[in-house]
């Protein structure tokens, strides 16, 4: 090598260290935020609303009020399965099977004057029903991602678990719920239908 191309290359390599350590400590950050071991809910913050928290973080928006059918124009198989509430006597069912993709696992409606939402882990095949006094709007839940497994919804930007409605932050105290649970019946379509023959459903046809 010439006396001449010595700084060329001394340059070229200063310049590809400088390039190098920004993506390096990029990569690590995502890894520490992603790949991290697993930490116990207590760790972190009460009112968290960003992603750290899950260990797969994705945000997805519930569906509002989606169109009903009346049962007699529903083409659900008899032995399907259905979650079914009644609200001051005010029946109303969701078919599981049209509940099964992301956009989809969370609905948030109203029943009479009372906000309800009907949310689905297809993964753990678990379903609960929420719902909250002192409104009668749709409750903005969101799905919020995965923790440890478990699925997590969003309310008022504070996550929650699906199954037990309990705080991420305070999963072991029963008093720390965002939103109400309320019952709920899941059962076969045929069954539903015969008992509450003028209920409405939530249904979309297979494409």
């Amino acid at each position: 090598m010439t006396a001449s191309s010595s700084p060329r290359w001394v340059k070229i390599v200063g310049i590809a260290v400088v390039l190098a350590l920004p993506l390096a400590l990029a990569i690590s950050y995502l890894t520490a935020v992603f790949d991290s071991p697993e930490s116990e809910p207590s760790d972190l913050t009460e009112h968290s609303s960003g992603p750290r928290p899950m260990s797969t973080p994705f945000i997805s928006r519930g569906l509002r009020q989606p169109p009903l059918v009346p049962a007699h124009d529903a083409l659900i198989p008899d032995a399907e399965e259905v979650v079914g509430i009644l609200v001051a006597g005010v029946p109303r069912a969701y078919h599981l099977a049209s509940m099964n993709t992301l956009s989809r696992m969370v609905i948030n409606d109203v029943v009479g004057e009372l906000p309800v939402t009907i949310t689905y882990d297809r993964a753990e095949n678990i379903v609960q029903v929420f719902t909250k006094k002192g409104t009668r709007e749709p409750l903005a839940v969101e799905v919020g991602g995965m923790f440890h497994g478990k699925l997590l919804l969003r309310y008022d930007g504070r996550f929650f678990f699906q199954a037990t409605g309990r705080a991420l932050t305070r999963p072991d105290d029963p008093d720390d719920c965002l939103l109400e649970t309320m019952p709920f019946q899941r059962t076969r379509w045929q069954d539903w239908r015969q008992r509450h023959p003028q209920t409405e459903v939530f249904y979309l046809r297979p494409e």
